[in-house]
């Protein structure tokens, strides 16, 4: 998900179905419970541009079909690359959950449509464990610190104590480690990209801890 700093944008989401709120993520004391992931808020804002213009994310199209394998990363990649034009197409994000079944199988979750800088992953159902999130990042705007994961896609992960993947407008594809605290540029120009994308912002790292990407 990405940051908005605007008060148009925060408008807009105050207009929606008000977001659960919740504190920020306290590491390292493991006797801390922690929330479903239904209990996540989704399209806290990312960093952006003051007065960086809202653009109104048109209606969805259906969803991309479950994918499944034996790799986490591989699952992730595939159900990624699906949806991501489709993803850049509406200006919306896109967002599911690998899940590993009763029998072992690893499965991404069909991809829920978010909206421009939002997107709600509803708990999966059934007998399956989660093991890691995935959403993209939508289409380049210059608003926006389009290129990496926000604060909120790592506090979000780390809170689950899952993984998360990503896929940028630039082409992009990143991994939230949760073991580690950090977040790792898989790839660049490995996904689909938007033709209007380009670099905006500090240069993008190989690698971001928590607070290097809160520093952006």
């Amino acid at each position: 998900m990405r940051i908005v700093v605007t008060i148009a944008l925060l408008t807009v989401l105050a207009s929606c179905t008000e977001p659960v709120v919740r504190e920020n993520p306290t590491f390292g004391e493991p006797d801390k419970p922690i929330p479903s992931l239904a209990d996540i808020p989704q399209g806290e804002p990312d960093k952006v541009l003051p007065g960086s213009a809202v653009i109104a994310a048109p209606a969805p199209a259906p969803s991309t079909p479950a994918i499944s394998g034996t790799d986490v990363e591989a699952v992730a990649t595939q159900a990624l690359l699906a949806v991501q034009r489709q993803s850049i197409t509406e200006a919306r994000e896109y967002c599911g959950y690998i899940v590993q079944t009763a029998s072992g199988q690893i499965q991404a979750t069909r991809a829920n449509p978010g909206t421009l800088a939002r997107c709600f992953n509803p708990s999966p159902t059934g007998n399956v464990t989660v093991l890691a999130s995935y959403h993209t990042h939508g289409r380049f705007d210059a608003g926006y610190d389009n290129e990496v994961p926000s604060p909120q896609d790592m506090m979000g992960d780390f809170q689950d104590r899952i993984d998360g993947y990503i896929a940028t407008p630039g082409g992009r594809l990143w991994h939230v480690d949760f073991e580690t605290r950090r977040a790792y540029q898989l790839c660049r120009s490995c996904m689909p990209s938007d033709p209007n994308a380009r670099e905006t912002g500090p240069p993008v790292l190989q690698s971001y801890t928590l607070p290097q990407l809160q520093a952006r």
